[in-house]
């Protein structure tokens, strides 16, 4: 399956790679992107493109944690008309289940995100891509559960 996403991240890891001295044109160069995506947050892209490209920021500059650096310093609010929808809901329960029913409609498709019971009184909220790309496939997830961390302490 192909994802799409919205270039909602370039402007930030375009920002983490100029802090950390590295070359943001060749980043996108090498991501095979159009650097006017950094202007353009609300644009879709295929989701293999920003896992690609916050693969090569990660290398470029030799941040292993770029990916929940980015998450974390933007916070879930950077996220669009999703983080819109769902900062409206009066409980974490309900910004939970609001965040797994739109997060493949108002932000990238090919996504999924459910609750997993974890024996009688816990709960393990979950996320996966089905998207076939596999370069950068496992920072998308790490970018993920940092935005997903800040959700559960804005309204924890």
């Amino acid at each position: 399956m192909t994802g799409f996403t919205r270039a909602r991240s370039m402007g930030g890891v375009a920002e983490a790679v100029r802090r950390a001295g590295g070359s943001v044109e060749r980043v996108f160069r090498r991501a095979e992107l159009p650097l006017q995506l950094i202007d353009c947050p609300d644009q879709v892209i295929l989701l293999r493109d920003q896992l690609a490209l916050v693969e090569h920021a990660a290398h470029a500059i030799g941040d292993d944690a770029l990916a929940p650096r980015l998450s974390l310093l933007a916070g879930f609010r950077s996220l669009g008309p999703l983080a819109g929808h769902i900062l409206r809901a009066r409980s974490l329960e309900e910004a939970i289940r609001l965040c797994n029913q739109n997060i493949g409609t108002l932000l990238q498709s090919a996504t999924h995100m459910w609750l997993a019971p974890r024996g009688h009184t816990r709960v393990a909220w979950c996320y996966s891509i089905s998207d076939t790309a596999r370069l950068g496939r496992h920072r998308n997830e790490v970018l993920a559960l940092g935005y997903m961390l800040d959700l559960v302490r804005h309204l924890a």
